[in-house]
């Protein structure tokens, strides 16, 4: 390699090719990013949290069963259950 350069990109290449050549178990480890949603991290994660949107769906807790049955997708994906506990009749603001 006389009068070449080595350019920091081809220097880098042997491990990025071997980064992308991961099975996905190992890929997605290394790729993943964690966000701790418990209410004991929300002060810490709360920007992080809040600048995903959501698509709440709301349904009785006796009636959760029935509804991932009934929502095969909703029931085989991940997801985040946040239960609540509020009386059966709300009064007004």
């Amino acid at each position: 390699m006389a009068g070449s350069t080595l350019d920091i990109l081809d220097a880098l290449a042997p491990d990025f090719n071997e980064y992308m050549a991961l099975n996905e178990t190992y890929h997605f480890k290394i790729s993943g990013k964690e966000i701790r949603i418990s209410p004991k991290y929300w002060n810490d994660n709360r920007v992080e949290i809040n600048s995903h949107a959501y698509n709440w769906v709301e349904v009785k807790y006796t009636d959760l069963k029935l509804h991932l049955d009934s929502n095969p997708i909703t029931a085989d994906g991940v997801g985040i259950y946040f239960f609540t506990i509020k009386p059966d009749y709300l009064v007004p603001d």
